[in-house]
């Protein structure tokens, strides 16, 4: 085992690093390989990576100027004396302003004063157009030494001031101002009380590693580690901003040229059973299905015998549209199975020249006196290479039938759209498919995923009924 930690990160650099989306789509995962070198670094599917970000460079100049300060001024931090470039590119947290730093400013906004008052004192004007003597008036402001149709409507103060007054009086008003802004835009509101070097930096929350779940497993992907990383764009306040440690993975680490700091965290509980003839059902949203990526290509290395099962909807459909995105191992194989009946295959097919009913996107064949008959091969090889995200988009039209329960129309995949490509239009089912559930047909049935042939992962399932007729 190695010493490697959050306070003394291995040096590690990217072998991979691509979007797995499709072109056109308003979210970025990226797919992110760490090589892992002489570091001695071991882990287990189911641990967590820690990546140690650096602020944005922009960003710190951005600041720098906003401050007025040149970078090479000299400031303490949490670890050790630096330059204030130093402290707020790899020390500190710039991206989001922090609680302690706001209420610090307590002690240079507030007075025991109160607020100010302003009183007229004098006021003279003249005419445009003659020069001639409109008001001339001066006086105390006291009492009734005013001039005629003046009254007193109030005091004024610091507008920062009212505003770190509703910051930490507010708990909702702190964490709302909080989350939406970065010390640029603070300085927009507290800026003009003036900062020395070290009062810019005091308060600021500590740069902190990120902890991503390792999509993985060591034995299947030895000497490298794997992450499935969705990156975070967004806009505040007239700005657009990414989130700092992914956005520190897109955009400023280079494959192959550029030094990570990493290290392992490992996990006590979420962790594959030691029975490998264990059932598992493995439930997760987005990104958060990255680890059971590692937890399939282990189960899959360890020869395991336990089921990773059929899943059924509860939602029997006929007519239906349905949109799924699914990531296939190398040499897997899977399929999804509408009304539990009709199959539309899934496997890896990438860079395959010449498709069957039995490849990715494939309307798999019927089965009878043992022998296969019917099936239809996609249109096009729209596969993509196995561990990267992919989707269907399917119609399919449910068999009819007359008053009697007896069949008159059957079954149709309407279309099939593959990664964007039509692989399918207008293809007919006269029954159900080899493995289904079920070897009757009906006007309505669940939604099947097959998950006895290899593992699989699945999400993001869209299901909306259709009218085709």
């Amino acid at each position: 085992m190695s010493d490697w930690s959050a306070k003394n990160p291995y040096g590690s650099k990217l072998t991979e690093n691509y979007i797995l989306n499709s072109e056109g789509s308003r979210k970025e995962t990226r797919h992110i390989v760490f090589d892992l070198g002489d570091s001695g670094l071991e882990y287990k599917a189911g641990d967590a990576l820690g990546v140690i970000p650096r602020c944005p460079p922009e960003l710190v100049d951005d600041l720098l100027a906003a401050a007025n300060f040149s970078g090479d001024e000299m400031v303490e931090t949490h670890l050790g004396q630096a330059t204030l470039r130093e402290a707020l590119a790899d020390h500190l947290e710039i991206h989001r302003v922090s609680k302690k730093w706001i209420v610090n400013l307590g002690n240079r906004l507030s007075s025991d004063d109160g607020p100010m008052e302003i009183r007229i004192a004098r006021r003279h004007r003249v005419s445009t157009e003659d020069g001639a003597l409109l008001v001339d008036w001066s006086g105390s402001g006291e009492g009734e030494d005013v001039p005629a149709g003046y009254e007193e409507i109030g005091v004024a103060c610091d507008p920062a001031e009212a505003l770190w007054r509703e910051l930490t009086e507010n708990a909702d008003s702190m964490e709302d101002y909080m989350w939406s802004r970065d010390y640029i835009d603070a300085l927009g509101d507290f800026g003009h009380i003036g900062f020395s070097a070290q009062q810019l930096v005091d308060g600021m929350d500590r740069l902190k590693p990120r902890l991503y779940s390792i999509a993985s497993s060591p034995d299947h992907e030895p000497g490298t580690v794997h992450l499935t990383v969705g990156i975070v764009r967004y806009s505040h306040h007239g700005r657009d901003r990414a989130g700092l440690c992914t956005g520190f993975l897109s955009d400023r680490c280079d494959v192959g040229d550029t030094e990570i700091g990493v290290f392992m965290s490992p996990t006590r509980s979420f962790i594959l059973p030691e029975d490998g003839d264990t059932d598992c059902i493995m439930v997760g949203p987005g990104t958060g299905i990255a680890p059971f990526r590692a937890y399939l290509q282990q189960r899959d290395i360890n020869g395991d015998k336990g089921r990773t099962g059929n899943v059924f909807s509860k939602h029997e459909h006929g007519d239906v549209m349905v949109a799924i995105e699914f990531m296939v191992p190398q040499d897997s194989n899977s399929g999804i199975y509408f009304q539990g009946r009709y199959e539309i295959q899934i496997l890896d097919s990438h860079g395959k020249a010449k498709l069957t009913h039995g490849d990715n996107g494939g309307i798999y064949q019927r089965w009878a006196n043992g022998n296969g008959f019917e099936g239809a091969a996609p249109i096009m090889n729209a596969s993509k290479p196995p561990g990267e995200w992919q989707k269907f988009i399917i119609t399919f039209r449910a068999p009819r039938f007359d008053e009697s329960g007896k069949k008159i129309e059957n079954a149709q995949f309407v279309k099939v759209i593959h990664n964007g490509q039509l692989i399918h239009h207008n293809v007919e089912v006269t029954g159900p498919t080899r493995g289904a559930a079920f070897n009757d047909e009906k006007p309505t049935g669940p939604l099947m995923l097959q998950g006895d042939h290899g593992p699989v992962a699945i999400r993001k399932i869209v299901l909306k009924p259709a009218k085709l007729d």
